[in-house]
């Protein structure tokens, strides 16, 4: 009787396991990079960056010059919000 009072009727209450493709190679991916162990790095004699100093310090000055820009931009834009207002005021 409480199969007839469902609104599913008969159907089962379970789905039939069907795994997609991908999910299988992923998986199978995962368990690959899990038994493989990391190769041990070895000291690097270089050093890691490359650059000169003067190409440091040009970076950095461009870095600078675009922050003074963008704070310069921000507080022109508030000027013209505020000059805006005023003569909306009147």
């Amino acid at each position: 009787m409480n199969d007839e009072r469902e609104m599913l009727g008969k159907l089962p209450r379970t789905r039939p396991h069907v795994e997609s493709p991908r999910r299988v190679a992923a998986r199978e991916r995962a368990a690959r990079a899990d038994s493989v162990p990391e190769p041990s790095v070895a000291a690097d004699p270089e050093p890691k960056s490359a650059t000169s100093g003067f190409e440091q310090l040009a970076r950095a000055g461009f870095g600078l010059a675009g922050g003074a820009a963008a704070i310069g931009m921000r507080l022109a834009g508030r000027a013209a919000g505020e000059i805006g207002k005023a003569v909306g005021r009147r």
